[in-house]
């Protein structure tokens, strides 16, 4: 009998409580003076109602009213922190607060990569492609020979070609005669061979390439650029005997074009004019120190650029190395009248250039330690093609 009446009188407590439960809270009503913002356990908590007909007892927990009646002053007034314009009698001072105004709503800003609404991300850079390069696809690295390692940019000429247009008997002489701080004059650069050669071995010095072909000027100047020749200076000029414009014969054939002074090139395939300067000129107005290296490569105007020279050439006594095309004994002839000893280049022995001579090289007759030179200029193994490229 006691199991049983343990077990009836845990269900029906439980019940009692399951029914509690179901009976919906009270409402939220007013503060009040006497019903303090904050509860602290030990006393249940007193809940007020008012109404417009006038205040009420408060309920104690069985319903019943039992406690004590409030003034209406009391019951209708607002808490200090709330203005008293905001508060209306019979309704709860809280309600009147004005709320804080959120975020409109508005979708995800195009700019953003925020998914989420409401929110302002941001503004992330958009990614840039890389600008299109024509002529990145025609960079080439050089293996062999004395250009061996520089990069070199033909453009739309094929690269055998390209490096057909700068002897190798010219790179060689150039790479070997070349010290630092010095300063190279390239006279009809092309693609600029002979001028990225002796760039390289003058690092603390300065190389300044002359040529007048408007397409060969970017290329050259790309090369020099991508193999980290910051010192060559690209002039936009021909070179002669005298200032002034003068008609400058393309060919067909890569670097083969020339001045009117030189006759027609092979395969001609038009002309344009050209501003010609002179090596006096250049070094006069002070556009450039005097030369301690002239290469001359100019398919046949050879001496006109000398003649140019004349002052520069009895003045500072630069090394002059000239490529020759079939002007070698008047070439021979002019450099002697400026005291200046001519050999041809891999001719075997220490001979001045002729008519077949095909490079060349002077020396100012006063600077005897040169001569040293003279042995390995002159050697055959100079001329020979280099045949790995």
């Amino acid at each position: 009998m006691s199991f049983l009446r343990r077990l009836t009188t845990r269900i029906t407590t439980a019940f009692g409580r399951l029914l509690g439960r179901a009976q919906p809270p009270a409402p939220p009503l007013g503060l009040s003076q006497e019903a303090p913002t904050v509860g602290y356990p030990g006393s249940p908590l007193q809940l007020r109602r008012s109404s417009s007909d006038g205040p009420t007892a408060p309920d104690g927990p069985d319903g019943q009213g039992e406690g004590t009646a409030t003034a209406p002053s009391q019951a209708t007034t607002a808490p200090a922190d709330i203005p008293s314009g905001l508060h209306v009698p019979g309704a709860s001072p809280l309600s009147a607060r004005p709320m804080p105004r959120g975020p409109e709503d508005v979708g995800p800003d195009e700019a953003s990569t925020d998914p989420q609404r409401g929110r302002h991300a941001r503004t992330t850079d958009k990614v840039k492609p890389p600008e299109y390069d024509p002529l990145a696809a025609t960079d080439v690295q050089l293996q062999h020979g004395p250009p061996a390692g520089l990069w070199l940019n033909p453009g739309p000429i094929d690269l055998a070609t390209a490096l057909s247009t700068s002897d190798v008997a010219m790179q060689r002489a150039v790479d070997l005669l070349v010290r630092d701080r010095m300063v190279v004059f390239d006279v009809g650069a092309g693609f600029g061979l002979c001028a990225l050669v002796a760039a390289r071995r003058c690092p603390e010095g300065r190389v300044i390439a002359f040529e007048p072909v408007p397409e060969h000027g970017p290329l050259l100047e790309r090369s020099a650029s991508r193999s980290g020749l910051l010192h060559v200076q690209l002039e936009r000029s021909a070179l002669g005997e005298r200032e002034g414009e003068a008609r400058f014969h393309l060919s067909r054939r890569p670097g083969h074009g020339r001045l009117d002074v030189a006759g027609l090139p092979p395969e001609p395939s038009g002309f344009l004019q050209v501003q010609v300067r002179t090596v006096d000129q250049v070094v006069g107005k002070n556009a450039a120190p005097p030369p301690d290296l002239l290469v001359v490569d100019v398919e046949g105007a050879e001496a006109s650029v000398l003649r140019g020279a004349a002052h520069v050439l009895r003045a500072a006594r630069p090394i002059v190395v000239l490529s020759l095309h079939g002007t070698g004994a008047a070439i021979a002839k002019l450099l002697d009248s400026f005291g200046f000893d001519a050999f041809a280049l891999g001719a075997g022995d220490s001979r001045p250039p002729g008519a077949s001579s095909r490079w060349a090289v002077g020396f100012p007759r006063e600077r005897v330690h040169l001569q040293t030179y003279v042995g390995p200029l002159s050697h055959r193994a100079i001329v020979e093609p280099d045949r790995m490229r």
